[in-house]
């Protein structure tokens, strides 16, 4: 698997194996992941930096950071629901 899916999992821990999945079965989150770890890792670089710019790009990568993780957390989410949905429906037809 890969680190990106490690990335993301430490900040959603009680959802790892549905990262997993997704991570395997949707470009879209796939691609998320990857942004994401990419630009934690640019976050770290910058938080150690001692440049003139480095306050301007922690600030920076901080934002896209935060927007990444809503990314991520709306598609667990998604996923969620539609597989809560799925699994009432299929009890509902159970009981016919």
């Amino acid at each position: 698997m890969h680190e990106s899916v490690f990335t993301v999992a430490k900040h959603f821990p009680n959802h790892r194996p549905l990262i997993q999945s997704l991570f395997r079965s949707s470009p879209v989150f796939r691609e998320t992941c990857l942004d994401y770890h990419k630009c934690s890792k640019a976050l770290h670089y910058w938080s150690n930096s001692s440049s003139q710019e480095a306050s301007f790009r922690r600030q920076e990568y901080s934002v896209l950071l935060q927007e990444l993780k809503q990314e991520l957390l709306q598609c667990i989410r998604l996923y969620d629901g539609d597989r809560a949905v799925s699994n009432i429906q299929n009890k509902g037809e159970n009981k016919r």
